[in-house]
Order: structure tokens, then sequence, then C-alpha cells
């Protein structure tokens, strides 16, 4: 999971880099670029845990970060189609 979550932040970056430059695909593909990064990050925190109490936190944040990061992606998919 360590290394998806990493391939996951790169593929993100990868096809944020594809789309044309115009202000609202910037927006967007910043938005999902730091979300990426984020999910990656703080899934090895998870991994750092230092009780049951501060997995389920951590975990917690992964989540909404990547539910808030398929958001953005959908919403650069809309623009593409």
């Amino acid at each position: 999971m360590k290394l998806r979550t990493k391939q996951f932040a790169i593929t993100i970056g990868h096809l944020t880099t594809s789309h044309e430059k115009n202000d609202i695909n910037r927006n967007y593909g910043n938005q999902t670029i730091r979300l990426s990064s984020s999910v990656a990050a703080n899934y090895r925190a998870v991994r750092r845990q230092k009780s049951k109490a501060d997995f389920l936190n951590k975990s917690t944040i992964v989540e909404e970060e990547q539910d808030e990061n398929t958001f953005f992606t959908e919403l650069l998919e809309a623009l593409i189609n």
C-alpha cells in the first residue's frame, strides 16, 4: 500500500501536466497534486501510529483526502469530456 499510494501521487502528477494549461485546469490540477501527495504522506504516518486511536485518526485523514481527491479528479475529467 505504501508503494501504491506513492505511485498514485506520481500518476496524478503526470495526469495533471498532460492537460491544457488554463486557470481551471491549473487550479484543479494543483489541488489534486496536493491531495494525492498528502494521501501518500499520511498513509506513511498511519504506519507509524502510536496507538489504536492514533491509527484510526490518521486513517480517517487518509480517507478524507482520498475522497476529496476523487472529487477534484472527477471535475478535471468532466472538463476534458
